[in-house]
């Protein structure tokens, strides 16, 4: 186990029987964990996300006011729902995350960090259907074929509006989509 001080944590390393490395951080002026535990799969954009949020708090939410519902559009491994849920513990957290790859990891992470929420293994879109997935190196993909992909995948989309529509209560909407972003707002 290793240990180093960032600008506002402590990033504690340490591996598993097979050889994992997994990162956990805690906030150095409330002491209350601001990670658990993130394996990191491919190593260089896991890595860059977790200390972009870990040591810079880059979406800033511990600014917002406490919600009933986290929405973590394009949930990848788990960065953004794990640190929301150590944050605000009793808010309904769904995640989509329409890569396979990632939705394993992402299903690790929360047992491993005692974390119950909703994974939909879909894309957020502007209407329902279905859609070809360009799945990327880094384990990142779109629904834009535009650059190289490494192979395509069938994948539900639903409209965020109808899951806000089942769930009018206060929200904090994370949408980090590769650009599909302004799509997905007009729904609302």
């Amino acid at each position: 186990v290793q240990t180093c001080a960032l600008p506002i944590s402590f990033l504690h390393l340490s591996s598993d029987a097979d050889g994992v490395i997994w990162f956990r951080c805690t906030n150095i002026f409330t002491s209350r964990p601001w990670f658990y535990g993130i394996r990191l799969h491919c190593i260089s954009s896991d890595q860059q996300t977790f200390f972009e949020m870990a040591s810079r708090d880059s979406y800033e939410i511990r600014k917002l006011q406490k919600p009933a519902i986290v929405i973590d559009g394009g949930g990848n491994i788990g960065h953004f729902a794990i640190a929301a849920h150590s944050i605000w513990p009793e808010a309904h957290v769904f995640i989509f995350e329409p890569n396979p790859q990632n939705v394993g990891l992402l299903h690790l992470h929360l047992q491993r960090n005692g974390i119950r929420a909703a994974v939909l293994e879909e894309c957020l879109a502007q209407n329902e259907g279905t859609a070809t997935f360009f799945q990327r190196e880094a384990n990142r993909g779109s629904l834009s074929g535009d650059g190289h992909f490494d192979q395509t995948i069938t994948v539900r989309k639903r409209p965020l509006s109808t899951l806000l529509a089942a769930n009018p209560q206060s929200s904090v909407i994370k949408l980090d989509i590769e650009g599909a972003e302004l799509e997905v707002l007009r729904d609302l």
